[in-house]
């Protein structure tokens, strides 16, 4: 019984391995049927080479042959700079071919000729016309051929429709860029100017008008020079761009100039201006900063927003001011009513612009009352400073723990004796708990007008700095005497850096007092 068990699993295997052995394909074969293994080919029209690619349905039991004919897609009939024509865009070295006994695939070659004229693209059908030693199949029996053209004009054109510059801008830089197809010889662009309300060789020149582009260099630029001088209102010309040549007629691009008449350099003295619970008025400075005003203005500043009040009915502000030519400072003055202070956090967002239809640079700046008290200062201390005056200002003036005195009548200074310590000058601070400020109010020294712009960096740690801002006062001994800068959202610190980077009367500079307004957060051991 065993013997016979063996027996019969030999015969099982020998059947197994029997079974794996490869079929005569020819025992299962059909009749087979030829097509054009893709119905649409594409081929760019610099690409020498290419193939039509034939498929059979099964391996051909005996040699077969396959010819091939070109006909124009009857649809583009009417349509000659479409239809490709052999021997002009094209060849087909061989329309016979013989496909091997046992193959399934063979490839007709085809030449592509480039023209290397600009024109479209070129479609022909390629069909069967006899086929010997097998069946035609009914699913592909045209291949469209399409020869992609790569001869096309390039395009040149501005990047925008519109340019901005502004009137105390000294040069606008236009770039050129060359896009697409080949520069097979130079290409001779001019550039016209067409004046509208502003005149070339009074308010502008052009540097050049005639470009030339290669294959090489695709690149240029046009190069306008504003003149210096102010001007009543905005001003514009046109530029045009032509190709001088006659293959391509009217081949152009154009593009508009607008010379803002602008009053340069005119903002706010800070982002941010506190007043506190009691002030009736705040005058909010406005400056031109490097310049005198060119002529009267009429100057107006409009509320964007506001936050915990109305304009009329908690206050009101001076819309309308003249600066007069030549004037360099301007002090907008906002009145609130009696009960506004008590009301607690306040916002008004001002924005600053010119009323002769001229453009100011816009400006704004926002105005708020403390939403928390200040922070007790009783141990805080002066972690580091650059410098500080140990002589020259008294036995209590000049140093660096004076701005945490609590006494406005005290003012650290940066040193002056002997030899000056140079711009910037620095102060850091460390907290004996964990801040998150509301704002930062640095008070200058009282009627003195050294400081100028206090940047304010902080940290929670004293290694990792954020700067969030700067402060920066007018050059007058006047209104205001402390700014105070609004922190971001949720912003934690344990010391504080006041970096002083320029003075009115360089390299000096002196702080009276440094608060902050916020809340507090002792850190528990562990």
């Amino acid at each position: 019984m065993k013997q016979n068990t063996i027996a019969l699993a030999i015969i099982t295997a020998l059947a197994l391995v029997a079974c794996n052995e490869p079929i005569d394909a020819n025992l299962f074969q059909a009749t087979e049927t030829i097509e054009f293994e893709i119905d649409r080919l594409v081929v760019p029209e610099e690409e020498p080479v290419a193939s039509i690619p034939l498929f059979l349905s099964g391996r051909a039991k005996e040699e077969v042959t396959v010819s091939i004919k070109v006909e124009p897609r009857k649809d583009l009939l009417e349509m000659p700079d479409i239809i490709a024509a052999e021997g002009v865009h094209f060849q087909l070295p061989r329309k016979t071919i013989r496909v091997e006994k046992g193959a399934t695939r063979a490839f007709f070659p085809l030449e592509i000729i480039d023209d290397i004229i600009v024109n479209n693209d070129r479609v022909f059908d390629v069909i069967f016309e006899t086929i010997e030693g097998a069946s035609r199949s009914f699913i592909s029996q045209t291949c469209r051929v399409t020869i992609k053209n790569n001869d096309f004009w390039p395009t040149i054109s501005f990047n925008t429709a519109r340019y901005q510059t502004t009137e105390h801008d000294s040069v606008l830089v236009i770039p050129l860029v060359v896009g697409g197809g080949v520069i097979r010889s130079p290409l001779q662009v001019t550039l016209a100017v067409e004046n509208l309300t502003a005149a070339e060789g009074t308010n502008f020149s052009v540097d050049k008008k005639n470009f030339t582009f290669t294959e090489e260099a695709r690149k240029d630029s046009i190069v306008i020079r504003l003149k210096e001088e102010e001007l009543a209102a905005d001003a514009e010309f046109n530029l045009a761009l032509a190709v001088n040549d006659a293959a391509r007629p009217g081949k152009f691009t154009s593009g508009r100039v607008v010379i803002r008449d602008v009053i340069k350099g005119v903002s706010f003295l800070g982002a941010q201006i506190a007043t506190f619970k009691g002030y009736r008025y705040i005058d909010v400075p406005v400056q031109f900063t490097g310049v005198r005003s060119p002529r009267d203005i009429s100057t107006r500043v409009r509320v964007k927003s506001t936050v915990g009040v109305t304009e009329g009915a908690d206050f009101t502000l001076s819309t309308t001011e003249l600066v007069s030519k030549g004037d360099t400072t301007l002090d907008l003055r906002v009145s609130f009513a009696e009960t506004v202070q008590d009301a607690g956090l306040i916002e008004i967002l001002l924005e600053l612009f010119d009323a002769e239809g001229g453009d100011i640079d816009r400006a704004e700046t926002r105005i708020a009352t403390e939403g928390t008290d200040p922070v007790d200062r009783d141990n805080w201390t002066i972690y580091r400073f650059s410098s500080e005056e140990t002589s020259g200002e008294g036995s209590i003036n000049g140093r660096a723990a004076t701005i945490l005195d609590g006494n406005a009548s005290t003012f650290w200074h940066s040193k002056w004796t002997g030899t000056a310590a140079q711009l910037p000058h620095e102060i850091v601070i460390l907290f004996d708990r964990i801040i998150m400020p509301e704002f930062i109010t640095i008070a200058r020294r009282a009627s003195n007008s050294d400081l100028r712009v206090a940047e304010i960096d902080v940290s929670a740690d004293g290694y990792t700095w954020d700067n969030i801002g700067r402060v920066q006062f007018p050059n007058s001994g006047s209104t205001p005497n402390s700014l105070s800068l609004y922190a971001p959202y949720r912003l934690v610190m344990s010391y504080l850096k006041i970096r002083i980077t320029e003075s009115n009367r360089s390299p000096s500079a002196s702080i009276s007092e440094v608060t902050v307004n916020g809340n507090t957060y002792r850190v528990s051991p562990l």
